[in-house]
């Protein structure tokens, strides 16, 4: 299968022939310019899906009643079923914590969780993240098993396994961004940008903001609060959620619509603020 979805001089003389009285080759060809080409979108992914195999978690109340949590997961469908105000929505808080960097669980449980095991395959392969979440987040994602890694810790040999350490992190932000580069790499994942306007009234001023993994993260493993969604609605991100369900499936062009929908904006701003300058 050939992976050039489009050719870039091709696209560039078609545009020039619809619109050559008003622009010429040269400007058509450097305003359709992206710097990461037009083929970026990849289908190396196909397949390969992310699934959780076990969680571990442990720490100790205020009271000083002990936490100890440890559960497999099945293929298919888990369900928890408990009174409210039981853990179960902090469950799913530790395994987006793990999985993003991004710590949700409420401020007045945090201190609870002190050590925290979270192991995941992504296709065929099973990693265990480690996180001590004692103070500032700190911790390792290694490829093996929770029961291997407990054996390695029993045995003090945890510091001679490079070959199988992805990476390490000392804070939740490196974390963060650990995860991000990890998860786009095995997805063939990439932060897709949108603008905003800014709120002034009359304003052609524009922000662009990055889509994170942990915003794809959340718009695939649905939170409590977001279950009227399948993506994000027309309303939210910039109306990206379209754009992201196109990336996750591995459409052709995802990403120079979204580059060149980005321009778009950009021209149109200008455009404005030009206007905005001659009636002034």
């Amino acid at each position: 299968m050939n992976e050039d979805f489009i050719n870039f001089k091709k696209f560039v003389d078609h545009v020039y022939h619809e619109f050559e009285q008003k622009v010429s080759l040269e400007e058509v060809s450097e305003l359709l310019s992206l710097e990461d080409g037009y083929n970026r979108d990849s289908h190396h992914s196909t397949g390969r899906n992310l699934s959780i195999a076990r969680l571990i978690f442990s720490g100790e109340k205020r009271n000083s009643e002990p936490i100890s949590f440890d559960q497999s997961f099945h293929k298919g469908i888990n369900v928890w079923i408990a009174d409210n105000h039981k853990g179960k929505s902090t469950i799913f808080k530790i395994i987006k914590f793990v999985l993003t960097g991004r710590n949700k669980i409420k401020r007045d449980i945090q201190p609870w969780i002190e050590e925290i095991l979270l192991e995941f395959n992504v296709g065929k392969v099973l990693y265990t993240c480690h996180v001590d979440s004692r103070g500032r987040a700190r911790g390792t994602l290694f490829r093996f098993s929770i029961e291997e890694y407990q054996h390695l810790a029993e045995l003090g040999k945890l510091d001679t396994v490079d070959s199988r350490t992805e990476f390490t992190f000392r804070s939740a932000a490196e974390l963060e961004r650990n995860m991000q580069e990890f998860f786009f790499d095995q997805f063939s994942f990439y932060s897709m940008k949108y603008t905003q306007k800014d709120s002034a009234k009359d304003s052609f001023a524009l922000r662009t903001s990055n889509l994170s993994w942990a915003t794809y993260y959340k718009s695939i493993y649905l939170e409590s609060s977001n279950y009227e969604y399948l993506f994000f609605d027309e309303e939210r991100k910039g109306a990206q959620g379209r754009k992201i369900f196109e990336m996750i499936l591995g459409l052709p062009l995802t990403y120079p619509i979204n580059a060149l929908s980005l321009q778009r904006d950009r021209i149109k701003e200008s455009i404005g603020k030009a206007k905005m300058t001659f009636k002034t």
